[in-house]
């Protein structure tokens, strides 16, 4: 099922995605890998201002150019507690129709503390 549901909004950002840099620096620390940040990045330009998104597996490997083995296991990673953050960076809600079948999931971009850096390798 290739079903996704997107919310743009008129915004000056509408045509870029920002990554927190916070988030790249966590590869330099090994707290994330590269096709980690990758498919964080995707979700956050799939999901737009709203912060949210419905997207299969298939169609987000599609979009990262990766498979959805190495998709489903960076999306385990991202739901998990990332070291500095001390927390997950997004949240999945499988969603189903009536009959009991499956549907594209829920996907939301959660808030942390952007405060918290790194600098030259170090944790400020």
């Amino acid at each position: 099922m290739k079903n996704i549901e997107v919310t743009e909004e008129d915004t000056d950002r509408k045509f870029r995605t920002e990554t927190p840099n916070l988030i790249i620096d966590l590869v330099e620390i090994k707290a994330l890998k590269p096709t980690e940040v990758w498919v964080y990045t995707v979700l956050k330009m799939i999901a737009g201002d709203s912060g949210c998104c419905f997207c299969s597996w298939e169609t987000l490997a599609s979009k990262c150019g990766l498979s959805e083995t190495k998709v489903r296991k960076c999306i385990q990673k991202l739901q998990g507690v990332i070291p500095v953050i001390g927390g997950p960076l997004i949240r999945i809600d499988p969603q189903y129709s009536q009959d009991g079948g499956s549907l594209p999931n829920k996907i939301t971009i959660l808030e942390f503390d952007e405060s918290s850096s790194l600098e030259g390798g170090c944790l400020i």
